[in-house]
Formats: C-alpha cells, sequence, structure tokens
C-alpha cells in the first residue's frame, strides 16, 4: 500500500477525508484513519492530524474541530455536503434513521461508508425540523430488547470488519490470523460465505481452504486480515436460512428433538397459545387440568435455558426430551478445519 506522496494524491487524500466527516456527530483522527486504510490509504496519524488541523481552519471547507478533550473530534459545521439539499419526509426520515441504527454491522463497510451522509442527512432533518417532532419522538417510542443479560459488545477493528465485508461482498478469498478459544493464533486462508450476528456478536461464515464443511469465527477474534484477489470457494446451492437453522448458531449440533412436557400452569398454557413454538406444536389439556405440550424443536441449549426460565412456575409434572434425526441437517462431519476454532 503505497504512501501518500504527488500533489494529486494528496488532493485526492484531503477529498476522501471530507467524505469520511459527518454533519451531525462528532468523529476522530483514528476513526478517519481506519477508515482511509480501508481504502487504499496508509498516513500516519501525526500527518493526518496535521491534514486535519489545516481543513479545521480553513473557512470554506466547513469543518470544525472539538478541542475541548482528547482525541479531538471533527464533524461539518454547514450544510455543504452533495446530500444537504436531500429532501426527505419526516417519515422517510425515520425510516433512514432506523436503518442506519440497526444495519451498522450488516452492510460492507463500502456501502455504509458511501450511505453515511444519507444516514446524517436524515437524522439531521428528523430533529431540526417541528414538521418531523412525531417522527423524531417515535425513535423514544420503540426499541428492541433481548432476553439474555445485559453485556458490552466485543470490540472489533474497524479495519477488520471492512476488509472482512469487502472479500464477502465481492467474493474473494482472505488471509486471516485468528485466535481461538483458547488463545492460539493460526494464519490461515478462509473463503468468506456469510456474516451473522447473533445478539451481540458477529460471526463469518466461512471455509477454509482444503476442507469442505464450513465454519463459524467471531469477527472480534480475527487479529489480522488481508484480502486475496482470488476468487472465494462458495457452495453450491447455499441457502444462508437453512444453515442457521441447522447449524450451531442456536447453541446445537444441526439435531432435532421431540419435547413433551406435563404442567399445571393457566400462565404458561396461555403463553404458548399466544406464541407457540411452532405451526406444529400441539397443547392439550386433561380431565384432571393438566397441561400436555408435545411440539419438535432444535436440539438446542436454549431449550433448557427456557425450562429453567419456567421451573418455579410452571409446576412440571413430568419432562421428556427425545432425540430425533433431521434429514434436513447440514452435515458437519467430514474433513474438519484446524483445530480449537
Amino acid at each position: 500500500m503505497a504512501r501518500v506522496s504527488s500533489i494529486s494524491q494528496e488532493a485526492l487524500l484531503i477529498i476522501e477525508i471530507l467524505k469520511l466527516i459527518p454533519r451531525n456527530r462528532l468523529i476522530t483522527a483514528s476513526e478517519i484513519r481506519n477508515s482511509l486504510f480501508s481504502a487504499g490509504y496508509d498516513i500516519p496519524i501525526r500527518t493526518l492530524q496535521r491534514y486535519l488541523k489545516s481543513i479545521s481552519e480553513t473557512e470554506s471547507l466547513h469543518v470544525e474541530c472539538d478541542s475541548r478533550s482528547k482525541p479531538y473530534g471533527y464533524r461539518r459545521s454547514s450544510p455543504k455536503s452533495e446530500f444537504a439539499d436531500l429532501k426527505l419526509t419526516p417519515e422517510e426520515s425515520l425510516l433512514l434513521s432506523l436503518a442506519g441504527q440497526y444495519l451498522q454491522y450488516l452492510l460492507p463497510t463500502t456501502i455504509s461508508t458511501s450511505l453515511s451522509q444519507v444516514f446524517d442527512a436524515a437524522r439531521d432533518q428528523l430533529f431540526s425540523h417541528p414538521a418531523a417532532t412525531p417522527a423524531a419522538s417515535w425513535l423514544n417510542k420503540v426499541a428492541l430488547v433481548f432476553t439474555s443479560i445485559p453485556t458490552l459488545p466485543p470490540e472489533i477493528k474497524p479495519r477488520i470488519f471492512s476488509i472482512a465485508t469487502e472479500g464477502l461482498y465481492r467474493n474473494r478469498k482472505l488471509e486471516i490470523n485468528y485466535s481461538n478459544k483458547n488463545g492460539k493464533q493460526k494464519v490461515s486462508v478462509v473463503s468468506p460465505i456469510a456474516l451473522v450476528q447473533q445478539d451481540l456478536r458477529i460471526y463469518l461464515v466461512c471455509r477454509y481452504d482444503g476442507y469442505e464443511d464450513l465454519r463459524n469465527l467471531a469477527l472480534h477474534r480475527i487479529m489480522d486480515i488481508r484480502l486475496l484477489d482470488i476468487e472465494a470457494d462458495r457452495p453450491k446451492d447455499f441457502r444462508l436460512a437453512d444453515y442457521i437453522r441447522h447449524s450451531n448458531f442456536n447453541f446445537g449440533t444441526g439435531k432435532k428433538c421431540r419435547l413433551e412436557i406435563a404442567f399445571r400452569s393457566p400462565v404458561l398454557a396461555l403463553n404458548l397459545k399466544e406464541t407457540p413454538f411452532n405451526r406444529e406444536q400441539k397443547l392439550e389439556k386433561d380431565a384432571d387440568g393438566v397441561f400436555h405440550l408435545d411440539v419438535v424443536l432444535d436440539d438446542t441449549t436454549q431449550i433448557d435455558g427456557w425450562i429453567a426460565l419456567w421451573k418455579d412456575n410452571a409446576e412440571f409434572l413430568e419432562i421428556r426430551r427425545t432425540p430425533i434425526q433431521d434429514p434436513a441437517a447440514v452435515k458437519m462431519a467430514g474433513n474438519q478445519p484446524p483445530d480449537g476454532i
């Protein structure tokens, strides 16, 4: 990766820097450097800081520097971007704001970066115009809540995420240095197949060179990564929905089980009636007032968690869990990639 040298390259670099500076939030020099590195610019942090100082001191560029605390933050101080005159209705602004919030780690960096100013413009219009007040207040009226104990998300290096998603987007192989759960690092070449977010963790579904089965690698455990100009080895007829259903994303092995439970709690019966496990679930009440649940589920540890959640209030009388073979399950046996993944 070449460093910036000529005047023309310097001009292009300044344009790239300006494109990365948002309007309604602060961005640090380190964040800008990571994005530039992903775009092919290898620039030392001190050099970038000098550029940012010059840019913020040039009035016509309309970039302000917040120097009240370190690291300094930068943002556009007037609507001079190509999206400044974008006319959005309050409803459109609300939709784009929600999309930008929830798609943060589900879009390739090349796309999310190009759309960042659109999202910024949407948020700006949402909160700056009186007519948008009902739509803006909607953000404080809806939320997505997980049933698990709240934890902080693992730290993912922006460069790692950027190159991983670029390889996935362009269907190119990746050379990665991966640290497994035991802390052992190994450099390997993989074909990226999919990106899956499970709660706060993001996994790269991939295939190791020389192996047939797929593996799920935690993105935050990738220590280093390099994009290769080699077409990825993508399985034929791969369907992500099927893979998720039969892989261990639900803490299972891809197999099924039959769950039969007898209980007395009418509260649990109502809960199962309102939100059944699936359409094939059977729930009946006998003459003695005992409820009988019969359902086929993915055999995962989440079943244990559900039982533990209800055990004090459901008045369980009998629980039977019988493993069954799912003919559509993804085959996980065969050639195995490096151990300890």
